[in-house]
């Protein structure tokens, strides 16, 4: 049986990388310290250049809690988040579409009419 969307969880370089997958491809990953500490600015920066396809990322929103930038294709977003563990989630415009349409499978896993079978 073939699922659109499955998840995986890496630890590469200090990094935990949680990447979930549609239709095969990456479309959001989230970024943090193996040691729980915040992000520093130039990692935060190098992993939005990986992650930006040659875009220009545009700050929209930066406060205390968390930062959000959107890039200058309007195709990627990134949030960092200082609240809930610090770390860097990057996403594509696709993904968000796809956890609009299907939210209990992409944001949980399970299918809304199999939780608590």
């Amino acid at each position: 049986m073939y699922s659109r969307d499955f998840q995986s969880t890496y630890k590469h370089n200090g990094f935990i990388i949680v990447v979930h997958y549609l239709d095969e491809k990456s479309q959001y990953e989230r970024y943090a310290n193996e040691s729980g500490e915040a992000l520093a600015e130039e990692e935060i920066q190098n992993l939005m250049e990986i992650n930006g396809r040659g875009a220009k990322w545009d700050l929209k929103k930066g406060d205390g809690s968390s930062k959000q930038w959107v890039s200058a294709s309007a195709d990627a977003f990134a949030t960092e988040q200082h609240e809930d563990g610090h770390t860097l989630e990057i996403e594509t415009s696709w993904w968000r579409h796809f956890v609009d349409r299907h939210p209990a499978t992409a944001r949980t896993g399970i299918k809304e009419r199999l939780k608590d079978f």
